[in-house]
């Protein structure tokens, strides 16, 4: 009997302070970035964007996963905007043994890329960012080179994370601004 009159006294309790804090955050200034801002929401901002051509494997993967996240329903009809993004890939060893045999590597990729507004042909946003992925060199020659895809890949899609990020703040930014 006493353990189920505690109970709902500490679920009385948890209550209270889940309302405050609710009510709490209301007041913090922070708002949703997928929500609405003049009615415009940040998705239909990001789905104006074409993303222009990117070459090799690794920069079709990073366009690709570009695509998934910014325009997800499609190339846009009327873009408001190009993303231009350059890839530099440097493959660094990182393990090596006393035989002088490499066993890891570090892939760096470090993307640059511009936002360009369509209407003035301006670029409105220039950034870059870079990522890492490792890989073990085996005695398989088979297994490295898709060891090394794989670690190309991670970092594609770490890159791309990254630039959509830094559109959603730059997008966020202009919202306020306006």
């Amino acid at each position: 009997m006493w353990w189920s009159e505690h109970w709902r006294a500490a679920a009385g309790r948890a209550r209270i302070f889940l309302l405050l804090g609710l009510v709490g955050l209301g007041a913090c200034g922070l708002e949703p970035v997928y929500g609405n801002r003049n009615g415009m929401t940040m998705r239909h901002e990001l789905a104006g964007i074409q993303i222009a051509a990117i070459e090799d494997r690794i920069g079709r993967e990073v366009r690709n996963n570009l695509i998934d996240r910014l325009t997800p329903f499609g190339a846009p009809d009327q873009p408001r905007y190009r993303l231009d993004v350059t890839l530099e890939q440097m493959t660094i060893p990182l393990a090596i043994q006393l035989d002088d045999r490499i066993t890891r590597f570090n892939l760096t990729l470090m993307a640059s890329f511009s936002l360009l507004d369509l209407d003035s042909g301006t670029a409105v946003y220039i950034d870059s960012v870079r990522a890492v992925g490792s890989y073990n060199v085996v005695e398989s020659e088979y297994a490295t080179v898709v060891s090394q895809q794989d670690a190309g890949d991670r970092a594609a899609r770490e890159v791309s994370n990254e630039i959509t990020a830094l559109l959603v703040v730059y997008f966020s930014r202009q919202d306020n601004d306006g």
